[in-house]
Formats: C-alpha cells, sequence, structure tokens
C-alpha cells in the first residue's frame, strides 16, 4: 500500500497529460487549434478551450493558463527521482562546458518560444501554446508511464526482440552504401515534392514573388534582359516593372536565370524539386565535411523529414535554391580551409556568388560569420590557403560584377536595384519608412524577429514539441566545435540581418529564416547523436547506451508520426485550392475551350494567369487586366485576335461593335 500514492500520481499525470495533448491535437489550420482560440472579452484576452469528447468549455485568463502550465510542470518534476535529479544536476554542473554551453543554448531557446502576434501572423500566439502545452502533455505522459517502459525495456523477451530489430535497422542505415542512402532519399523528396507541386499548386507559382521571378525566367529563355513594355494599365501586376520602355521583375537575376532552363524544358516547375533533392545531398556532404558518416545520413534524412523544406521547395520560391548554393558555398569553404585547393576556394566563391544573385541582403547575413572564420584562419595559414583565398575572390568577384552589370542594363545603374526601381529607397532596410504600411520600428522589428523563430519552431519539423529543442543537446554535451557554433550562427546572423528590414510573412512558414534550415537539420543530427554522452557523461548515470538509443530512437519516431498526423493534413487543406488567391481555373477553361490565339481579360486575380504570357505579347493567348470599355483599345494592338472574358472556369468571346 506503499506505493499507491506514486503510482496513483504516475497515473494521474498521465492521464491528465493525454487529455492535455487529445486537446491540442486537432488543427483547422497550421496555426489555429479547433480546441483552443483566443478570443477577445472585456478588453482582456482569453482562451477559450473545449475538452474532447465532453461537453465542456472553459473560458480561461492568460493568467490562469500560465499558472496552469506551470502547476503541470512542478508536479511533473516532483514526479520524477528526487535522487537521480540531485545527482544528475551535481554531474552537470561538474561539467563546465556542457553547463555553460548548454544552459545558454537554453536561455536561447526560450527566447524564440516568447510569443509575438503582428498583424500579419494570424494566431501567432496559438503556435507557441500548442508547441509548449502539448510538448508538456507528452512529458506528463512519458514521466507517468516511466516505470511501466522500464519494465517493458528490462523484459528479457521483448528487450530481445526490440534490440534485435534496432541493430538490423541500424546496421541497413548506416552500412547501406552512401550512393544509394543519399540517393534514394533525395529520390524520395524530389517524387514528394512533384506531387505536392502537381496536386496542390497545379504546377503554377502562387506567390506574388515567384510569379514574377517565373516570368522573368521567360524573358531569359527567349535570350533578353528584359521585354518591351506593354500598356500598364492592361499587365501591372505587384513585383513587375513597367518603364522606360520596359517590362521585367524587380528580383536579381539568379533564381530566374535557373527557372529559365526549366522554361526552355517546358516544365518550369521541376527547378524547385530538383534543387531540393539536390539540398538534401549537399547536406549529407556538409554534415559528413564537418562530422563524421553517422551525423551525416542523419542530417539527409531529417532534410527529407521536414515540412518546411519539402512546402517550400515544391512551389516556385527563390528560397530553394538560395538555401542550395548556401549549403554548397559552407561545404566547400569548409573543404578550401582544409586542403587550401584553388578550386575548393573557387567553388565556394560561385556557390555565394550565386547566392548573392538570388538573395543579395540575405547573402552577406548568412556569409559573414564564415567569412570572419576564414579571414581568421587566413591570417594563421595564409600561405597553406592563399589558393583557394585567390579562386574565391576571382569567382566571386565575377558573379558580383555580373550582378552589377545586369542592374545597369535593367535599372540603369550598377547600384540600383529593381526594388529601387519600382518603389524607391522606401523599400531599403531600416527604421521609419516601408514601400507600404506603417514605418518601421525597432519594436516592429523584434516583434517580426520573435514571430519569425516561433514559426521556426513549429514548421522545421512539424513535432509537437518545439522543433529548436533538438538543436540544444549538442551544447549540453559539451563537445560542440567552433563549426556548431558557426551554424548555429548563421541562423541569428540571418535574424539579426531582417530586425532592420521592414516587411516578413509566414509563407510556407517563416519563409525570412529559411536559408539557415540545413545548418539547424545539423545541429539537430549531432544532438541527437550525442544523446547518450549526454546521459552518462554529463548527467553521470549508468545506462547501456544501446538502450537509450533504443528510446531516442522510439520517441523521435513517436512525435514525427504525431506530429505528422496533426499539422500535415491542415497544410494541406491550407496550401490547396486558391492558396494565395492563385487557382488554375480559367487557364483551364481556357485549354477546355480549345483556345489557343487570343486576348483573355480576366476580372478575377491575375497571378493565377500572368505568368502564362509570352513576355514578348507575340504567340499563343495573351492574358489581360479587364478594364470594361477600355478593352477595345488594347484589342487594336492585336489585329486578327479575338477577345474573350473570363470569369473563374467560365469564357466567353466579347463581340466589339
Amino acid at each position: 500500500m506503499k506505493k499507491l500514492p506514486s503510482a496513483f500520481l504516475r497515473f494521474a499525470l498521465a492521464g491528465l497529460g493525454t487529455v492535455v495533448f487529445l486537446t491540442l491535437f486537432p488543427h483547422i489550420t497550421p496555426w489555429q487549434l479547433s480546441n483552443v482560440s483566443r478570443i477577445s472579452a472585456d478588453s482582456k484576452f482569453y482562451f477559450l478551450i473545449s475538452i474532447p469528447f465532453l461537453p465542456l468549455t472553459f473560458r480561461v485568463p492568460t493568467a490562469s493558463l500560465l499558472a496552469g502550465v506551470g502547476t503541470l510542470l512542478i508536479l511533473m518534476i516532483l514526479a520524477l527521482p528526487r535522487q537521480a535529479l540531485q545527482s544528475g544536476w551535481r554531474s552537470f554542473r561538474s561539467h563546465q562546458r556542457a553547463f555553460t554551453g548548454g544552459m545558454l543554448a537554453f536561455e536561447i531557446f526560450l527566447l524564440t518560444l516568447i510569443p509575438s502576434e503582428p498583424d500579419f501572423v494570424r494566431d501567432g500566439a496559438s503556435v507557441i501554446t500548442y508547441l509548449v502545452i502539448s510538448g508538456l502533455g507528452l512529458g506528463l505522459i512519458a514521466v507517468g508511464c516511466a516505470p511501466l517502459i522500464t519494465r517493458v525495456l528490462h523484459a528479457d523477451s521483448f528487450a530481445e526482440v526490440l534490440t534485435s530489430l534496432f541493430l538490423r535497422i541500424r546496421f541497413v542505415f548506416l552500412h547501406t552504401r552512401a550512393v544509394l542512402f543519399v540517393g534514394l532519399l533525395a529520390f524520395i523528396h524530389f517524387t514528394l515534392a512533384n506531387i505536392i507541386s502537381l496536386e496542390i499548386f497545379e504546377h503554377l507559382p502562387h506567390v506574388q514573388d515567384s510569379i514574377a521571378q517565373l516570368f522573368h525566367g521567360k524573358i531569359f529563355a527567349a535570350g533578353a534582359l528584359t521585354a518591351p513594355a506593354p500598356p500598364a494599365e492592361f499587365f501591372e501586376f505587384l513585383h513587375v516593372i513597367i518603364n522606360d520602355g520596359k517590362w521585367y521583375s524587380q528580383y536579381p537575376p539568379g533564381h530566374s536565370i535557373l527557372l529559365a532552363v526549366g522554361v526552355l524544358l517546358n516544365a518550369a516547375w521541376i527547378v524547385n524539386p530538383l534543387f531540393g533533392s539536390m539540398t538534401v545531398i549537399a547536406a549529407y556532404a556538409l554534415a559528413k565535411e564537418l562530422f563524421g558518416e553517422t551525423v551525416a545520413r542523419l542530417t539527409a534524412l531529417l532534410t527529407v523529414l521536414s515540412p518546411f523544406l519539402l512546402f517550400m521547395n515544391s512551389e516556385f520560391m527563390n528560397h530553394t535554391t538560395a538555401l542550395f548554393f548556401f549549403t554548397i558555398f559552407v561545404l566547400f569553404l569548409a573543404r578550401s580551409l582544409k586542403t587550401g585547393l584553388f578550386l575548393h576556394g573557387a567553388l565556394a566563391g560561385v556557390a555565394l556568388g550565386w547566392l548573392a544573385n538570388i538573395r543579395p541582403y540575405s547573402a552577406p547575413a548568412l556569409a559573414l560569420p564564415f567569412l570572419v572564420f576564414a579571414v581568421c584562419h587566413l591570417v594563421r595559414h595564409g600561405t597553406r590557403l592563399k589558393r583557394s583565398a585567390v579562386g574565391f575572390t576571382v569567382f566571386f568577384g565575377l558573379f558580383i560584377l555580373f550582378l552589377l552589370v545586369f542592374n545597369w542594363l535593367t535599372n540603369g545603374s550598377p547600384w540600383l536595384f529593381g526594388f529601387q526601381v519600382l518603389w524607391g529607397d522606401q523599400v531599403q532596410p531600416g527604421f521609419g519608412h516601408s514601400a507600404w504600411g506603417e514605418p518601421h520600428t525597432p519594436l516592429r522589428g523584434l516583434s517580426q524577429t520573435l514571430s519569425n523563430l516561433n514559426g521556426l519552431n513549429k514548421y522545421l519539423f512539424e513535432l509537437p514539441i518545439p522543433s529548436l529543442l533538438l538543436v540544444i543537446p549538442i551544447f549540453l554535451s559539451g563537445s560542440y566545435t567552433k563549426w556548431d557554433i558557426l551554424l548555429a550562427t548563421s541562423l541569428f546572423a540571418l535574424a539579426g540581418a531582417y530586425f532592420f528590414y521592414w516587411f516578413q510573412d509566414w509563407c510556407f512558414g517563416p519563409r525570412f529564416l529559411f536559408e539557415s534550415s540545413v545548418p539547424l537539420m545539423i545541429l539537430a543530427a549531432r544532438g541527437i547523436d550525442r544523446i547518450p554522452h549526454i546521459w552518462n557523461t554529463v548527467f553521470g548515470f549508468a545506462t547501456d547506451r544501446m538502450k537509450i538509443r533504443i528510446v531516442t530512437s522510439a520517441v523521435l519516431v513517436l512525435l514525427f508520426i504525431a506530429g505528422f498526423a496533426t499539422n500535415i493534413p491542415p497544410h494541406l487543406r491550407h496550401y490547396g485550392y486558391s492558396y494565395w488567391g492563385v487557382n488554375g481555373d480559367v487557364l483551364r477553361a481556357v485549354k477546355r475551350e480549345g483556345i489557343t490565339k487570343g486576348v483573355v481579360f480576366v476580372s478575377s486575380y491575375f497571378g493565377s494567369v500572368f505568368p502564362a504570357n509570352d513576355p514578348f505579347l507575340k504567340r499563343g493567348v495573351i492574358y489581360a487586366l479587364d478594364r470594361g470599355n477600355k478593352n477595345r483599345e488594347l484589342m487594336e494592338r492585336f489585329p486578327g485576335y479575338k477577345a474573350y472574358r473570363a470569369r473563374g472556369g467560365t469564357i466567353e468571346e466579347i463581340l466589339f461593335e
């Protein structure tokens, strides 16, 4: 009978944790919970909570919810073995490097959980509510079921079967030929991205940025830098410049050039899935270069398991190619510092140069920590690294020269970007201005930065716990290296740069931090690999390493299953029909009616059809904005063309008197 209170407490904790998790499990959208919502009443915010399977709904003040979370956390800690906790804490304190690194990493991680609610991120606070409380619910279940799990693991028959299964999986994971292993993962990513591109996105760009860049890719595919300017009122579109007799996008050329290759193959939609799959390979190569085969394979697996990467790589956004070239830059920079070869330095320069031609603001932020590190090495080992430094400088300089020449030929000045042509200096980073909306302020910059970090905790892996939690173990292990610190710094360098930028949003996730995702994958893989070291060496416990790896693997599998079951269906619904207003209704109707030559006037969202235009308006179907009585003026430019009006999925011919 003496054990009854402890057993009862654990049973109660497991039951309570299950209720908490099931309450937070259903989602309406990627950021909105079905059973938990925020409401405002009497100038105060409340959480409206419905308990599943029971006709119970509570209106809970924010302070009361926080108090309840704190109480559950204390109960969970009290249920843990006190002597083991004290012993582990003493051992942890005695490992100064692990204590310092782990505590600092945990404190920074807590900052990423501070909720922010900018006006452009809907229900952002619910994301943090879900991650924190869902993680607490799972913790309560784990603590409550710990004795049962321990007994099961120590049962000879079950332990033998589990160990045998784990060893087989581990053997396949570690000993399959690297080319086959990584190639299979890249193929899986490529296949899934193409399926989503077709079934969810209809092989269409859905975001204004990617619509404009695909249009510019069609100009490049025709062998030109710009197209002749059409009548602006019929063809104006956000992020597309009609100025000084020219028609082109506001973006640098790097991503559009790659899309142009897809246009020439009549398969522009394949570019992002292809570069996404190559990023899987590049992430593996970088992790192997820095940390060895095991971490490299874990990194490749995590890259394929990331919904953030998968959905982004299924559309046309330039973040996909930017991430690839950033990964290649770090890979060959690391190799050049090791070998001193001209070729490795040159490839690092090419990759960073192309990144600058894709996202010129992100490139210096991402590269700065690594370049400072490289310069320090160059000062120390100048003679050995001279050839690689020359290779990097020459080829990086050539790509920067290419960008400046492109600016000169399109925008009229090497130093003038298309953004400035379209929006003026208001588009530049800094405070007190913005291209549209309220002027940017430090407070808004802080809010946006916290919001992006909030989103990264969810979108990176879509787990029912904060994704960045997986990064902490590498610093908690005390075995972190300079490369670990550099990889982590890339996230905060990028976030710091966009602190000064006036616009941010969640598009497929916190996209302005997307280029830091491969470094985070590597750090997460490193952390997972070091868990046995943390448990036995840092905390001083004496558990068989094989059992630690079995439990770690089982927990991760369950987390990914639970996270995907919770979060992927809402994503598929959200990204489905008419994401950002784009759909294929008009294009399908034109094809169904057999129209191959004509002007189709569109009154619905122009982004659905704009990139289907021939930039030179000389062939195929021409799509224009419906301007009512003015449409006749445009038709005078196209003798022999018939005029049509599109309303959703219906097409009707226009007869002018």
